[in-house]
């Protein structure tokens, strides 16, 4: 469920009504992510690996589905987002996405993740390419047994 509230200062957005209201009320704002986005008219966070763990039950539903969720589990962590504030004539904001692996270059890690997610749509191809042969094959081996023609009699 989606929950939001506002207070003429804040707009909050969350899936805890309870928590919502709370924030908007000014009650525990002591949150990790609210250093990160303070100081500027907006301001947002996205806990990636929340969302992703919500979806774990239909993940695991098929092998290349679960390989592919186990990937972004492992790649993805969370995003800030803040600005709104005017300068020479037009906004400013960031956005910041931070993986899981605080040790690794970025860019390694997103071309290790990219690489990992085309070997497993690779082998779903595969897979598929299989299961479609086959099935043509067993369309060959269908016996239709020739129609009969009786010849005119005379």
């Amino acid at each position: 469920p989606v929950a939001y509230n506002n207070n003429g200062n804040y707009f909050a957005i969350g899936n805890s009504k309870e928590n919502v209201d709370k924030f908007v009320a000014g009650g525990n704002s002591n949150f990790d992510f609210i250093s990160k986005i303070t100081g500027q008219s907006v301001g947002g966070y996205v806990n990636i690996q929340y969302i992703l763990k919500a979806f774990e039950s239909e993940a695991s539903r098929d092998s290349s589905a679960k390989a592919a969720y186990d990937a972004s589990v492992a790649f993805w962590d969370n995003a800030y987002m803040k600005g709104g504030d005017f300068s020479d004539g037009g906004t400013t904001s960031s956005f910041e996405i931070n993986l899981m692996d605080k040790t690794t270059n970025s860019l390694k890690q997103l071309n290790k993740y990219i690489a990992t997610l085309g070997l497993i749509a690779k082998k779903e191809k595969e897979k598929r390419d299989a299961m479609r042969a086959e099935e043509m094959s067993m369309e060959d081996l269908k016996f239709t047994p020739p129609a009969v023609v009786e010849a005119p009699s005379k």
